[in-house]
């Protein structure tokens, strides 16, 4: 499967399951894929890797 999308891919993973801590360990973190970004799964690869998450740019950040 090959997976192609417009604008970019927002992953937001918090750190504690209660929904009204947002800051300190509640707060998780967050992935961007942004510039062409295509979600490949199970496609030959050199890496044996089932699932890949390819963009141009790869943004990670921990929200203070």
């Amino acid at each position: 499967m090959k997976a192609s999308f417009k604008g970019d891919i927002h992953y937001y993973m918090k750190g504690l399951r209660d929904p009204y801590t947002t800051l300190g360990e509640g707060a998780g973190f967050v992935m961007v894929w942004q510039g062409n970004p295509k979600l490949l799964i199970n496609r030959k690869n050199d890496d044996e890797e089932i699932i890949q998450l390819i963009s141009d740019t790869t943004l990670i950040a921990v929200p203070r």
